[in-house]
């Protein structure tokens, strides 16, 4: 920015000085990640719609203003996604267009 830096100081000191706030908030902002997650497949639990290998439920994305009323356990799970895939498909077997809206004849 304009703060004024001592003219004393090298090109290195000086970009070090000009990059340290960015810097302090990436450090103290920034998401880390877990060692595992680098590791271990089973780790990229923070994608979008992915699903959670011991309870099957379905990582969703959340609004940051809502994140206290989030509750985790109201998450839909794989087993309860397909079966209401099944029931949907089961209901409108007969409308001429699968569960996607895809016609077919």
């Amino acid at each position: 920015g304009n703060a004024k830096v001592p003219k004393n100081l090298s090109n290195t000191d000086r970009i070090r000085i000009e990059h340290w706030p960015i810097e302090t908030v990436f450090k103290y902002t920034y998401p880390r990640l877990d060692i595992n997650v680098s590791k271990m497949q089973n780790h990229l639990l923070k994608s979008p719609f992915c699903v959670h290998p011991k309870t099957g439920r379905v990582c969703v994305p959340i609004e940051v203003e809502n994140v206290a009323n989030f509750d985790p356990f109201t998450v839909p799970t794989l087993a309860q996604l397909m079966k209401e895939l099944d029931e949907y498909e089961e209901e409108h077997k007969n409308d001429g267009e699968d569960a996607s809206g895809v016609e077919f004849d």
